[in-house]
């Protein structure tokens, strides 16, 4: 591929992110019919799984969405059960959101009905051909991160 068709094709790889995140979305609510957790309340109990507990800012900073964003879907898995708040050593005004006993079973019960699911998707994959897949993405994350994307913007338009 020359160098000049690098930027469509990029272009089409972000187009099909963006279709496969909603096929994502609605494939997971008819996974998890039953259960009454949102899209963006999944993540968050699975970033709290693989992280442990955080901050609201700290979550939000992993997101483009605002502190008020991630609270509005902390609150109801708090109210529900999911979650709890516990004092921060490091900072008294910002809590750490943390998950329950119940909400680490829930979100690896998710995880688990997933991994089956995907299992049976990815019997006409290749493994060399998801890695590659993953590092692409991993790469293409990287440069959409603040700096990296500034540095792009300022350079595309000066």
């Amino acid at each position: 591929m020359t160098e000049t068709k690098k930027g469509p094709a990029l272009r089409k790889v972000s187009g099909l992110v963006r279709v496969l995140f909603h096929r994502l979305a609605h494939a997971a609510s008819q996974i998890h019919e039953s259960d009454f957790i949102t899209i963006g309340q999944r993540a968050l109990l699975e970033d709290l799984l693989n992280n442990g507990p955080q901050t609201i800012p700290r979550l939000a900073s992993k997101r483009p969405v605002s502190r008020q964003h991630i609270l509005g879907h902390v609150n109801p898995l708090k109210q529900d059960g999911y979650v709890e708040f516990q004092d921060n050593p490091i900072h008294k005004r910002s809590f750490l959101v943390t998950l329950t006993p119940k909400g680490q079973k829930t979100i690896e019960a998710m995880i688990q009905t997933e991994d089956r699911v995907f299992q049976e998707l990815a019997k006409s994959l290749k493994i060399d051909e998801l890695n590659k897949t993953i590092e692409v993405l991993k790469v293409f994350k990287g440069q959409l991160e603040k700096d990296e994307f500034q540095k792009t913007l300022n350079k595309v338009r000066n």
